[in-house]
């Protein structure tokens, strides 16, 4: 969970300049199905988990 969190918090967090909570709200949601669905993770060998 530390890892998902550090990614989190640098890849969208720290990366954007928002104006609004709704603005975080929908840049972290859209972030979010491409991590679970598009992105590579090392624990699954590098594939992803879609």
């Amino acid at each position: 969970m530390d890892r998902f969190n550090e990614t989190f918090k640098r890849e969208v967090l720290n990366a954007n300049a928002f104006s609004s909570l709704a603005q975080v709200r929908r840049t972290g949601d859209a972030w979010l199905v491409e991590y679970n669905t598009e992105r590579p993770h090392q624990a699954l060998k590098f594939m992803t988990p879609g």
